[in-house]
């Protein structure tokens, strides 16, 4: 991912298009995590996913006070085909073009 593209991760974070939930059926640990996209494609063309971690920890297991961003790169899964209902915590949608390709 190029530098322009991450220099644009907040803009994910400010206006996300949808927001979804961690699958916890695979590991626990991910029950305080959500994901979002929003207009930022990396420079494949694909969505830029930005993966949160609500509830941080230190090295002794204590919750630390900020959330953190754990991860953000180009992802392809989110497809209306392949979002769980459930998941979705927040979707909108502010341009009139289809959203994420």
């Amino acid at each position: 991912m190029t530098k322009e593209i991450l220099k644009q991760v907040p803009q994910v974070l400010e206006h996300p298009i949808i927001v979804l939930h961690s699958d916890t059926s695979r590991n626990a640990d991910y029950a305080s995590r959500i994901f979002m996209y929003g207009d930022v494609k990396d420079a494949a063309g694909k969505p830029v996913n930005v993966s949160l971690e609500l509830l941080p920890t230190d090295r002794n297991g204590l919750v630390v006070d900020n959330i953190a961003v754990l991860s953000a790169y180009g992802h392809e899964s989110y497809r209306a085909g392949k979002v769980v209902q459930g998941e979705i915590l927040m979707l909108t949608r502010t341009q009139k073009e289809p959203p994420l390709g």
